[in-house]
């Protein structure tokens, strides 16, 4: 990485270095060192999605400017989709990994509130994030809710 960065300062710009910087981090992260509590899909599908949206994001930012603000959401909303069907087909396993869910579900609405608001377009991507995610949050507050709120008081010590 060391080496990445300084051939980059020499060379100049663009500053590919982060891009490969980033990737062998995701690598190290998804593949080398794997988590040793949060060890589930769900968790997994999150971790990846993070991984791949700062990657995605830091291409497009140094390398190949203007697609990022359509990619992202697209793997975003399909990975918010995977992540509730595996939580909605076993429940009962599942049940315990609902947090990076949570999470996504958060993100998801954040981004789309950015995109409403201009500091993105506001293209289909985003349209069909914030209706997936209103829909889930829908779904999940009426037949999850007490799934939801165990898990809100154990992770926050709400009483």
């Amino acid at each position: 990485t060391l080496t990445c960065g300084l051939v980059n300062a020499i060379v100049g710009l663009p500053a590919w270095s982060l891009v490969a910087i980033w990737s062998m981090y995701t690598v190290w992260a998804l593949l080398l060192n794997p988590d040793m509590v949060e060890m589930n899909l769900i968790s997994q599908l999150v971790k990846v999605l993070w991984h791949a949206s700062v990657l995605l994001w830091l291409i497009d930012h140094f390398l190949a400017p203007g697609w990022a603000n359509f990619v992202i959401p697209i793997l975003m909303f399909v990975i918010l989709l995977v992540t509730a069907f595996v939580y909605a087909l076993d429940r009962d396993k599942q049940r315990h990994n609902v947090m990076p869910l949570l999470w996504l579900i958060v993100f998801s609405i954040a981004g789309f509130v950015a995109s409403m608001a201009g500091l993105t377009d506001f293209n289909w991507p985003f349209q069909v994030l914030g209706a997936i995610t209103g829909a889930l949050l829908i779904m999940g507050i009426l037949f999850f809710h007490k799934d939801i709120w165990a898990e809100l008081k154990k992770r926050f010590h709400m009483d």
